[in-house]
């Protein structure tokens, strides 16, 4: 063991209380001389973040439970953070549906109703994407598939620009 030297220090009776505390309440020091020890240790590497002398296996301990209690608070924040994210999913699927929804019920609004297929224009999807203030590729989609998949709609002719469509009347 490499030779050591005494070092005395004098300070109140109301410092010597607190760095006696220190020492109660922490794991991290076995005794006053450790805390003074490992404190200048600190104190001299500076922010350079060098070697802080003697560490000491407490030390090291109480260095791995803190490392421990903050590794299973990061398990739980992310445990969380899952939880939230699979919420806001939800969430997100069903503003989007409404909204979809809504968008469903403005683009039929616009159509003309389908009498006959005789002599009906329609409405394309380019005019209503402009009256609704919606993109037009949207609404030619949307339209197509009500038309393909539904008794709502029906292409009621072609144009120039794609097909025209209808709203079929309901009974």
């Amino acid at each position: 063991m490499p030779e050591r030297k005494r070092v005395n220090l004098t300070v109140s009776p109301a410092q010597k209380e607190k760095w006696d505390d220190a020492v109660d309440d922490s794991p991290e020091y076995s005794s006053l001389s450790d805390l003074i020890r490992t404190s200048v240790a600190h104190e001299l590497s500076g922010e350079s973040g060098g070697d802080t002398g003697e560490v000491s296996p407490r030390t090291t301990e109480a260095n791995t439970e803190a490392l421990d209690r903050v590794t299973d608070s990061l398990s739980r924040m992310e445990s969380t953070l899952s939880g939230l994210d699979e919420r806001l999913s939800d969430v997100e699927k069903a503003v989007t549906s409404t909204g979809r929804a809504e968008l469903k019920n403005d683009i039929v609004d616009q159509l003309p109703e389908a009498e006959s297929d005789e002599g009906l224009d329609g409405e394309t999807p380019e005019r209503i994407a402009e009256r609704i203030g919606e993109d037009r590729e949207r609404v030619s989609s949307i339209l197509g598939h009500m038309a393909d998949e539904t008794n709502l709609v029906t292409r009621v002719g072609e144009g120039e620009n794609g097909s025209a469509y209808a709203r079929i009347e309901e009974f």
